[in-house]
């Protein structure tokens, strides 16, 4: 699948991102009793506002209209993929010391590792993470995020609490990638995502997202 990277240095003037998780709701008409079920599947989804930008740099500074106009017709409907980082979340806040990687010894037959934990050496000794952090299992792997606080012991063990599930069992020794994560994704507005054009140079852009895998 062919994927395009977001225009570098354009930042949206609003972003909403979130997990949107698959769900389904049972409820008794007699007792009003509600059951839930989760079910695998959840993903990220994002929605980016760009401020009105003009067609070349001279009216509108470092983001040109030109670009973004590009960005959107190079993804081609829903037949590309985007990469796009998550915006306001290119460090983490814990240290995440050393060379953090995926742990599949920490058990005897070596663990498969899939769910909401992930078993993970290489950290600095005593390093930190928060919750909040975001990840890549990988460069450009799956995107995750701590959901709890940790500290590695002494030697450099830390299991971590994410969410969403880790969908595809990461090999041993696949490096976790803090700085800078991105996550791919598909554009929602199809078949024909479309910029405003106020004027002879001035264009807004408003891009809908969601997850892709498989």
């Amino acid at each position: 699948m062919t994927t395009v990277v977001w225009p570098a240095g354009y930042v949206p003037v609003q972003v909403d991102f979130g997990l949107r998780s698959n769900t389904m709701l049972s409820s008794s008409e007699l007792s009003g009793d509600v059951q839930t079920m989760e079910l695998p599947g959840a993903r990220w989804t994002m929605s980016v506002t760009m401020r009105p930008m003009h067609r070349d740099t001279e009216g509108g500074g470092v983001e040109n209209s030109a670009v973004m106009e590009a960005f959107t017709a190079s993804l081609r409907g829903q037949a590309v993929r985007a990469r796009i980082p998550v915006f306001a979340r290119a460090a983490p806040r814990g240290a995440w010391g050393g060379s953090p990687n995926v742990n599949n010894d920490a058990a005897s037959p070596p663990l498969v590792q899939t769910g909401n934990t992930l078993e993970v050496k290489g950290f600095a000794a005593g390093t930190t993470v928060k919750a909040g952090d975001y990840f890549n299992l990988g460069t450009n792997g799956q995107l995750l995020m701590v959901v709890a606080d940790g500290v590695a012991d002494g030697g450099g063990l830390l299991t971590l609490s994410v969410q969403p599930a880790i969908r595809s069992a990461p090999s041993n020794g696949l490096p976790l990638v803090s700085a800078n994560p991105v996550v791919p994704l598909m554009i929602l507005t199809d078949p024909h995502p479309r910029w405003r054009m106020k004027g002879a140079v001035i264009s807004e852009h408003a891009l809908d997202f969601v997850e892709v895998f498989g």
